[in-house]
């Protein structure tokens, strides 16, 4: 479906509502998302979180990881239409939808001084029944108090968070790791392309070096990621609940990590 995103105005969404009763559709087919340090107790609760290197810069972003292949999502359920998510947390990217800060057009960078905006295509927007968004006096009710709220934490906790990873990448500590699944059938399946911290060379890091990661929440970040990795078993019990092919075991490998293999499906 195409997106139709206009900025929220008290005139043309006065008596627009948003249903809160059909999950989150929009992430039906989301392996992946970008999640902050803000948020990284309750993620790293329930996803493992790696760091994936963007093509257009070579810098690195935070990323939760919901499925082993593009478009695979094992923590969104679709029971007869209606869409629940198989977690205890949904991360903020997901929970925020479909709303959003602006986007300047030229740049395509999000921008917290540009307005409000919203996804008027969405199947979450109607004017018959969910959360309104503005009273008969046309001022923010609660829920969009909230969504606001939600939006400027999501902001500011994308920055703070890139720019731990940017010291973690300039520390040279973070390297690529590899997924090995062996399925039921005998076959291997191997992901690459996603990064973690080398638990060996954060070790060996200075004082100075290493108090600065301390500083800025880089170094808590490094090691709640890694240590999200036991994660990976969760995924693979969804996953393999209705696998025509299950795995049965994975090793995660890069240097300074022991190489996990959790027990057999």
């Amino acid at each position: 479906m195409e997106s139709k995103i206009v900025a929220v105005s008290r005139e043309a969404h006065k008596n627009t509502k948003i249903r809160t009763d059909l999950g989150y559709p929009h992430a039906q087919n989301t392996h992946l998302c970008t999640v902050s340090l803000r948020e990284m107790d309750n993620v790293i609760a329930n996803y493992p979180v790696t760091f994936v290197k963007q093509p257009e810069d070579n810098s690195f972003r935070a990323v939760a990881i919901f499925g082993f292949s593009e478009g695979e999502n094992v923590f969104a359920l679709n029971v007869q239409g209606r869409h629940s998510w198989n977690a205890t947390y949904v991360p903020q990217i997901i929970q925020r939808y479909p709303f959003s800060i602006g986007i300047d057009k030229e740049t395509e960078v999000l921008d917290e001084n540009l307005p409000l905006c919203i996804d008027e295509a969405s199947p979450l927007v109607n004017t018959e029944s969910g959360e309104a968004l503005l009273t008969d006096k046309g001022e923010p009710t609660e829920y969009m108090l909230k969504i606001q709220q939600l939006l400027a934490d999501l902001y500011q906790g994308e920055g703070e968070t890139n720019a731990c990873i940017e010291q973690l990448d300039k520390a040279g500590v973070l390297v690529e790791l590899a997924m090995v699944f062996t399925l039921q059938s005998g076959k291997t399946h191997t992901i690459n392309g996603l990064h973690a911290a080398d638990r060996n060379k954060l070790m060996a890091l200075s004082v100075e070096d290493t108090a600065a990661l301390n500083k800025t929440g880089a170094l808590m970040l490094a090691y709640l990621a890694s240590t999200s990795l036991s994660q990976i078993t969760r995924l693979i019990q969804l996953k393999n609940i209705n696998a025509p092919d299950p795995i049965l075991s994975v090793k995660v490998e890069y240097p300074g990590l022991e190489n996990a293999e959790p027990p057999k499906a």
